[in-house]
C-alpha cells in the first residue's frame, strides 16, 4: 500500500513571476490590461525560466533568495517578452486548461465566478478572468473606481497581509487533513 503524502512541493519561480507579472501589469494602460491574459504571461515566462523547487519553509526561503538574487533580470526580462507576446495578437483566442477544483472548494469557485460575471457587467472587472491570485489588485481596483479618495499603500499592504494570512490557514487547513480519516479519499 503506497503512502499517502503528508507535505508538498512547490516551484519557486511560479511565485515570483506571478509577482513581477502583477507589477507589469499594474504599469499597463487599463484599455490594455484588460486584453492581457497574466496566466498566458506568467506561463510563457516561466517555459524560459528554470524551475527552482522547495519542499520545505526553510528551502522554500533559500530558494526565494537564491532566485531574486541570480534571477530578477531574467524575471523582469521573461515577464516583459511574455506581456509583448500576449499583447500582439489580442484577438487570439485559448481554451484554457481547467483548474482541477476540490469539492470542498466548488462552492468558493462558484462565487468567485458569481462575482467575476457581476464586476463585468459593471465594467469594474480589472482582468479578463477573477481568480484567486488578482482578487486583491480586483478589490483595490473597484474600490480606487468607487471612492472619492483612493486607498494608501499601508492600506493595501494591511489587505494584502489579511489575505495572505487566510491563505495560509486555509492551506494549513487543506495540509493537515492529508491522509487523516476526514480525509475526503476515506469516504465512499
Amino acid at each position: 500500500m503506497l503512502k499517502q503524502p503528508t507535505q508538498t512541493y512547490q516551484n519557486i519561480m511560479e511565485i515570483l513571476v506571478r509577482d513581477e507579472v502583477q507589477k507589469q501589469l499594474q504599469k499597463q494602460p487599463p484599455n490594455l490590461r484588460e486584453y492581457i491574459d497574466p496566466m498566458e504571461v506568467e506561463t510563457f515566462a516561466l517555459n524560459r525560466l528554470p524551475p527552482m523547487y522547495a519542499s520545505s519553509v526553510k528551502g522554500k526561503h533559500q530558494q526565494e533568495i537564491k532566485a531574486k538574487q541570480k534571477y530578477r533580470q531574467d524575471i523582469q526580462t521573461a515577464v516583459r517578452q511574455g506581456v509583448l507576446a500576449v499583447t500582439r495578437d489580442p484577438l487570439r483566442s485559448s481554451d484554457p486548461l481547467p483548474l482541477p477544483i476540490n469539492p470542498k472548494d466548488q462552492d468558493a469557485y462558484g462565487v468567485l465566478k458569481e462575482l467575476e460575471v457581476f464586476l463585468a457587467q459593471r465594467h469594474l472587472l480589472l482582468y479578463k478572468h477573477l481568480t484567486w491570485i488578482n482578487l486583491i489588485d480586483s478589490i483595490q481596483y473597484i474600490i480606487d473606481q468607487l471612492s472619492d479618495k483612493p486607498v494608501t499603500s499601508e492600506q493595501k499592504q494591511e489587505t494584502i497581509d489579511r489575505f495572505k494570512a487566510w491563505q495560509k490557514r486555509q492551506q494549513s487547513t487543506r495540509i493537515s487533513n492529508v491522509g487523516e480519516w476526514t480525509d475526503d479519499r476515506y469516504h465512499l
